[in-house]
């Protein structure tokens, strides 16, 4: 079943009210996501998508990041480049009042440094491409019913809930939305859900002029051959995990090593705090300039979001694992800053 207009609360807030709200905020230097307006109506209209995008924050200037080529955003990717750590934020850093996959979270996230801004992709009705991690819209939007059913032009229309189940302002953006956002401002990762095609990604990142401002999730060496086949030039996130073990092998890494592929558009995932990961594997990686990530998910995130336990990152950043991939936005950050 699908439907626009569920009955999940009456408050809308306008997107005006909400970008002043967050310049307001973040010039003031407020980083504990308390930067809403009040709510008020919704504006009969759905805005152009110029309208849609957060203003740029001035306060957030010295974490933009812009490069003119792919090859550029590739040496600043670079294992070996001086970017240092970089943290991926986790459907682009929600919370309190900022929801995940929304365009006014991801400008948040960037108020405390160079971010990877990971966000999910899906398919609409019309072979487009929108920004959603669910396959249906109930849990997050002011919609209901499979994201598959829904032309673009309809989504368009539609918010993304604030907490406690009501609007918060946001427009459910589209991936043009995004990259049109992200524009000599951030770096987006982009998650490829089940039913978006590699060229579909690759026709809309081309459609946006969009090359050198953001990075595919692939699920595997195969799709790994797929994306540089289709857009060699293109930067692309990966694990290699053949037997499931949730790191990094040696095994793996000498599978990874030995294709045919341009290995200096490679992240690849090490492993997480949980599993574990190989001090050596990332020497090894680096040598060779692949960015390596290690996920923070679980109790070290818990712990950093719940008490503040920012220097549980310290290890992290100390060995120089070159990416960070959390959903305790604001303390890895932090970490990186002042281990």
């Amino acid at each position: 079943m699908r439907s626009l207009h569920p009955a999940r609360g009456n408050r809308l807030l306008p997107f005006t009210a909400l970008a002043l709200s967050l310049a307001t905020a973040f010039v003031a230097g407020c980083t504990d996501g308390d930067g809403q307006a009040s709510a008020g109506q919704a504006s009969a209209t759905v805005p152009a998508s110029e309208d849609r995008i957060p203003p740029r924050m001035e306060a957030h200037a010295p974490h933009y990041r812009a490069f003119p080529t792919p090859d550029s955003l590739a040496a600043y990717l670079d294992a070996r480049s001086g970017a240092g750590v970089l943290v991926s934020a986790h459907r682009g850093g929600p919370v309190e009042g900022f929801p995940e996959n929304s365009l006014p979270t991801f400008e948040r996230s960037m108020g405390f440094g160079p971010m990877l801004l990971e966000m999910d992709l899906r398919a609409t009705a019309d072979g487009r491409i929108v920004v959603l991690h669910d396959s249906d819209l109930d849990r997050t939007t002011t919609a209901s019913g499979p994201v598959g059913d829904f032309r673009m032009e309809e989504l368009r229309e539609i918010r993304l809930l604030g907490d406690e189940n009501t609007p918060d302002g946001a427009w459910l953006p589209s991936l043009q939305d995004a990259l049109a956002w992200a524009e000599r401002r951030a770096i987006l990762r982009l998650d490829v859900k089940r039913g978006v095609t590699p060229e579909m990604v690759v026709a809309e990142i081309r459609e946006a002029g969009a090359e050198a401002r953001v990075m595919v999730i692939a699920q595997g060496l195969d799709e790994v051959a797929a994306y540089q086949a289709l857009a060699p030039e293109l930067m692309l996130s990966f694990w290699h995990d053949p037997d499931r073990d949730g790191f990094l092998t040696e095994a793996a890494y000498e599978e990874l090593v030995a294709t045919p592929h341009d290995h200096s558009r490679y992240i690849v995932g090490l492993g997480s705090v949980g599993a574990g990961w190989s001090p050596e594997l990332l020497e090894r990686l680096r040598a060779r300039g692949i960015r390596a990530m290690v996920s923070t998910f679980g109790e070290l995130d818990r712990a950093a979001m719940e008490d503040g336990a920012w220097e549980g990152f310290c290890p992290l950043v100390d060995a120089g694992v070159g990416v960070l991939i959390t959903d305790a936005v604001e303390e890895a950050a932090r970490a990186i800053r002042e281990c």
